[in-house]
């Protein structure tokens, strides 16, 4: 994809299949941010996030809830 005369290649391959000890690990020590940090396009991203979601609600560590992100005219 080209945006203002720049190629961007917003490719972002899935990240390792987290093991156990990925849901209690910090965020910056996990192999899912590791491969964010390298694969997506900027911290912001919420790939990351959801990806270890799934992986609790697959787990059953957490119940499968929808999640997310409400931005409120006033709180800006």
């Amino acid at each position: 994809m080209l945006i203002d005369g720049y190629e961007i290649d917003l490719f972002c391959p899935p990240p390792a299949t987290p093991g156990p000890s990925e849901m209690t690990l910090p965020l910056r020590d996990t192999e899912v941010y590791r491969a964010a940090s390298k694969y997506c396009c900027r911290n912001s991203c919420i790939v990351p996030a959801a990806t270890l979601k799934a992986v609790e609600a697959a787990a059953n560590l957490f119940p499968a809830e929808d999640a997310y992100i409400q931005f409120m005219e006033d709180a800006l």
